[in-house]
């Protein structure tokens, strides 16, 4: 099974105020791990269903806040 799964920053838990969607603002740093933790647990729920290959597209300002480390070998990001 293939699973494709797009991620933004705002409507992660964590969010809660504008400045923390913007790199050059206190509080991005957390939101973007947050994003981070988020998407592997949707990365873990989709493999113990049988998921193999996964997407990942980072869909907030530039895609550049995802973790690409955190994420295990069967998954490919989109960031940019």
């Amino acid at each position: 099974m293939k699973v494709f799964i797009s991620a933004d920053i705002e409507g992660t838990a964590f969010t809660t105020y504008w400045d923390e969607t913007e790199k050059t603002k206190p509080g991005y740093d957390l939101a973007c791990r947050e994003m981070t933790q988020e998407v592997l647990a949707a990365v873990r729920g989709a493999m113990a269903a049988g998921a193999r290959e996964i997407v990942i597209n980072d869909a907030h300002d530039y895609g550049t806040n995802i973790d690409p480390f955190e994420l295990p070998a069967c998954c490919e990001i989109i960031r940019g």
